[in-house]
């Protein structure tokens, strides 16, 4: 991605792992995918009550949006 940016005589700002976590989750919720799935790919972990109660890890939803 850097050599293309310095190919077209543009500078790429320094960006993060989190920085490329933030951008696909912001687009697989502009894109209309459930939050729990995203979330779940991002290992981010639940709390409170649904915590305790939903144990779900959506594994089929989670590899279909992945795919698209």
């Amino acid at each position: 991605m850097e050599e293309q940016a310095w190919t077209h005589d543009r500078q790429l700002a320094p960006f993060t792992d989190q920085d490329l976590r933030r951008t696909k989750s912001t687009l697989l919720h502009d894109a209309g995918f459930n939050s729990d799935w995203i979330e779940k790919c991002l290992a981010h972990k639940q709390r409170g009550v649904r915590s305790v109660y939903s144990k779900a890890e959506y594994a089929v939803q989670r590899c279909d949006m992945l795919q698209k």
